[in-house]
């Protein structure tokens, strides 16, 4: 509630401070040219004299600095534009992006601009619409827009107007998680692949039991994961739905997960494996993917959830792991998966309406949707950071230096690191890649079948300002008492019926029979459009 309530002081403050401008998207530089910007988008030098930009931006711990990325050196030669980037930690990203909306000097935020959070500050308008700049300066994006109807649509705001440019994915596997288990393992101890609930009990029993490792101790860990992660969506999967937030069922009825009985299902069966040691007891003390790291380096982690098995593994035990499939239980027949649903992710840019800039920062995001843009952002420059591998550009091979890892290494070209979103993910390009690591990644999806059966929980429906600003309250409550309640449920040494119930009680005094609401009245809208 606090958060809120600052956030409504900062855009009360904001939206008086766009008063002091002559039209709220004036310059508000004295020192703006307007003859220096090159109109001409077949030319990719966006300005006459290089001028500084000034973005926020989310900082992963793989990320070199931003003004250090090949990435953004590569396009100041281009653009001529020179960026200064002001960087967040992903871990008090949330809480500085609300006061750095104080600084008047920033003229863009690039990624995780959310569709609630667009809403609210087009409502004060402290946002620039780019529709219109993007019809006259963005042909590249355009192109694909046109391509595609769903990019307009899933960027397009309640008032008819867009603000953001959207991130694009055409690489089918990213689009979902990936959940990956010890083949070796299972084929050592004379197991099939599970295919339902139960049988991927008596897998976890057997790798705890029967030293599939060969080592002689009992030191395996069957299943593990950095705070349940994806890996709850896996288990609760089995139960019929494919996350633990909002869902739309398939009569078209929104429902919050938890408070289903085929959440007290998932609760039951999560509750046995941590009791029983087959659910790694750490689960909800790790925070960060080199706490798993280093129990999966050591060959003792039997399953667990990620991008990549090698990111857990290393690369030396990386092909021992392939995906597994979505299981089934007796209370749900059909498999199903998470889908991500990002291959539109309407989130990549906000410019501040009162930058000067904003025709030079839509000609800037512009390139990324360019072929040789999408290459430079996903892994970096032709013949430094990567070479085709023939004549006929078949496949490519990444040039990673000795002794660094894959994703350390594009850390230090891109942000694509960590974040999860990058402008144009093109399938063309990163699926040509010839690295035995994401050959396994390729393998592991293909094996398990994700892209049979993925489900993407609620689509990207637009809210109103308001429907934004009361879902914002709610949703801080009902998080928190999940997030609280799911960790110390699945650790209560006798779990009951009545703690299900107590926990559901708590849900409707903060109101998610209201919350269910706006997203079903929202999600009816988006059906009838």
């Amino acid at each position: 509630m606090k958060k809120i309530t600052k956030l409504l002081g900062l855009l009360l403050c904001a939206t008086m401070a766009c008063s002091s401008f002559a039209a709220c998207g004036g310059d508000g530089r004295g020192d703006y040219d307007p003859d220096n910007f090159i109109a001409d988008t077949s030319n990719p030098q966006i300005v006459k004299e290089k001028v500084t930009i000034k973005m926020f931006v989310p900082r992963h711990a793989l990320h070199s600095a931003y003004k250090d990325m090949r990435l953004f050196k590569e396009m100041e030669e281009i653009t001529n534009i020179h960026v200064e980037f002001v960087e967040a930690n992903t871990e008090s990203y949330q809480e500085l992006r609300s006061t750095s909306w104080e600084d008047e000097s920033i003229d863009a935020f690039l990624f995780w601009n959310t569709l609630e959070e667009q809403t609210t500050y087009a409502s004060h308008g402290m946002i620039q619409p780019i529709g219109d700049l993007i019809e006259e300066y963005a042909p590249n994006y355009k192109k694909l827009m046109d391509a595609n109807p769903e990019i307009e649509k899933r960027t397009t705001l309640g008032d008819g107007k867009i603000y953001s440019f959207a991130s694009i994915n055409t690489v089918p596997r990213d689009l979902t998680f990936k959940q990956f288990i010890n083949r070796e393992w299972l084929d050592t101890l004379g197991l099939e692949m599970p295919s339902t609930i139960d049988e991927f009990y008596e897998v976890l029993k057997a790798f705890k039991t029967q030293d599939p490792n060969g080592n002689g101790f009992q030191d395996e860990i069957p299943l593990s994961s950095v705070g349940l992660n994806q890996t709850r969506n896996f288990l609760m999967s089995a139960f019929g739905y494919v996350s633990t937030g909002i869902e739309v069922g398939d009569d078209g009825k929104v429902v919050f997960v938890p408070t289903t009985e085929n959440y007290w299902e998932y609760l039951q069966f999560a509750n046995k494996l941590y009791r029983e040691g087959l659910l790694d007891n750490d689960v909800f003390s790790m925070s960060e993917d080199k706490d798993l790291a280093q129990k999966g380096s050591q060959g003792i982690v039997g399953c667990f959830d990620g991008g990549a098995a090698y990111l857990i593994v290393g690369n030396n035990l990386d092909s021992q792991y392939t995906g597994v499939p979505a299981l089934t239980s007796d209370i749900n027949q059909k498999q199903m998966w998470l889908g991500f649903g990002n291959d539109i992710s309407p989130d990549t840019i906000v410019i501040r309406s009162t930058s000067p800039y904003q025709r030079e920062i839509v000609r800037w995001m512009d390139f990324f949707y360019t072929e040789l843009g999408s290459e430079l952002e996903s892994f970096g420059k032709e013949g430094a950071d990567w070479t085709w591998d023939d004549e006929a550009h078949t496949s490519w091979t990444f040039n990673v230096p000795d002794g660094m890892d894959i994703e350390e290494y594009r850390g230090t070209i891109t942000p694509n690191v960590g974040l999860g979103t990058i402008p144009y993910w093109n399938g063309d390009f990163v699926l040509k890649d010839s690295t035995p690591q994401v050959k396994n990644i390729n393998q592991a999806v293909e094996e398990a079948g994700y892209m049979d059966y993925l489900k993407v929980p609620y689509p990207s429906v637009t809210f109103t300002s308001e429907e934004s600003i009361e879902l914002s309250t709610l949703q801080i409550d009902l998080n928190n008492l999940v997030e609280s309640q799911e960790t110390r449920l699945i650790a209560k040494k006798d779990l009951t019926r009545a703690d299900f119930d107590a926990f559901v009680a708590d849900l409707k005094a903060a109101r998610v029979d209201r919350y269910v609401e706006i997203y079903q009245n929202a999600y009816d809208r988006y059906m009838a459009e």
